[in-house]
């Protein structure tokens, strides 16, 4: 179980905060994932340019562990 966190920008997010300390109280039970979005604006539409997902290192690893385990 994980808390997700989909968040779309023009510019690169600040990772540490939102996975280590931008999180309320009730979200701290969970690792959390972000999807994130990076886009660029071209007159009045947005595109995309890539997509991320991060998380922090040691919930990456559990999860690559599950996931070798079924």
């Amino acid at each position: 179980p994980y808390h997700i966190q989909c968040k779309v920008y023009q510019h690169y997010p600040k990772l540490d905060e939102l996975i280590n300390n931008d999180r309320p109280e009730r979200f701290q039970d969970k690792p959390i994932i972000v999807f994130h979005k990076k886009v660029r604006k071209a007159n009045t539409k947005f595109i995309t340019q890539d997509e991320f997902v991060s998380l922090r290192k040691e919930d990456f690893i559990k999860l690559i562990v599950k996931a070798n385990a079924s």
